[in-house]
């Protein structure tokens, strides 16, 4: 017969890359909804141009002295204009486009995106289930495991590159969650208030504490210095 403690690994382990595979999916669903409008953000940009030309023309036709200038400038401001200047016609450019760029969307009417809300609420009842199998101390280092399955997931679903450093951190984090799991307690024991206090200044745990400062302080020391 399978531990208990086994299947809370287990689950809390499914749990840690059924979330993770959502939160992806909810990033894939808002740059997908961002990549819909591109045309209508190059027309915003072009109004915002064609209102710029026009006020330093106002300006122009407020400094110069010779009117005849003036309407020969406002002739030319007219008949340039940033469609033309791409070599498109003034006729073409007021025209509708056959091609209208998809409008962009509530992102939670997105199907992708609700996909991945239910992911994630379906990892966070998975990793609640885990603790009726196993001990706390078990299944909360197992949340670290979402790091490992964003290096799988993010490269296929995003497109993301993932470095050496990255890879390396992944693996210090398979290590860390391979250890508290062997070494943990696998009884379920459930303690009193008064007893969990009494932890905190037992010398095992002073020990661990100092060591864990030390390290926290070194690390931050060193990186400074590395920058």
């Amino acid at each position: 017969m399978i531990p208990n403690w086994v299947i809370g690994v287990l689950l809390a382990s499914m749990a840690s890359i059924i979330s993770n595979l959502g939160v992806n999916f909810q990033k894939l669903s808002h740059l997908q909804n961002q990549r819909k409008s591109p045309g209508l953000i190059a027309r915003r940009r072009a109004m915002s141009d064609n209102q710029n030309n026009k006020h330093l023309y106002i300006e122009v036709q407020e400094v110069s002295v010779n009117e005849s200038s003036v309407v020969e400038d406002e002739s030319k401001h007219q008949d340039v204009s940033p469609a033309t200047e791409n070599g498109v016609s003034e006729e073409a450019a007021s025209q509708p486009s056959t091609q209208q760029p998809r409008q962009r969307v509530n992102y939670t009417k997105q199907r992708l995106w609700q996909i991945g809300l239910f992911l994630v609420i379906l990892g966070s009842f998975a990793d609640f289930a885990a603790l009726g199998f196993a001990a706390q101390v078990i299944v909360a280092p197992l949340g670290s495991l979402t790091l490992v399955s964003n290096t799988v997931c993010a490269p296929l679903l995003l497109h993301e590159k993932i470095n050496k450093r990255d890879m390396f951190a992944t693996a210090v984090i398979i290590f860390g969650s391979c250890l508290c799991v062997i070494f943990a307690s696998h009884d379920n024991t459930v303690f009193s208030l008064e007893e969990l206090f009494g932890f905190y200044f037992k010398l095992r745990f002073l020990v661990y504490a100092a060591i864990v400062l030390t390290l926290i302080i070194s690390l931050h020391v060193f990186c400074k210095r590395v920058r």
